[in-house]
């Protein structure tokens, strides 16, 4: 289910990335009035884009996305666990796949 709450994750270079409707941006330029936020989906070319205020407690306004752009209704949680495998992996010296399946198991 979509959520038009805002929410937040921070990637394993304690990069932001804001969530919101089950798709992930990322911060591109933060404005006088507003932030700029853009789509961080991994489709090639998707000119989606959301604008925050400065806060980045409020959306002001988004942009089209690509057609071939989906929305992840799990994107945050996604997002989580991505991180955490990451973080697992950095620091075990077991294959990643092994690493994986352990998470799964375990969510």
């Amino acid at each position: 289910m979509e959520s038009d709450e805002i929410q937040f994750v921070f990637t394993q270079r304690n990069q932001q990335k804001l969530v919101y409707r089950g798709r992930c941006y990322t911060l591109k330029r933060t404005n006088r009035n507003d932030k700029c936020w853009i789509c961080a989906s991994g489709t090639r070319g998707c000119p989606g884009k959301l604008y925050t205020n400065l806060d980045a407690t409020e959306v002001i306004r988004t942009g089209e996305h690509a057609e071939g752009c989906r929305v992840d209704a799990h994107a945050f949680y996604h997002q989580q666990q991505l991180n955490e495998l990451k973080r697992l992996a950095a620091g075990d010296p077991r294959p990643v796949l092994e690493i994986y399946d352990e998470l799964a198991s375990n969510a």
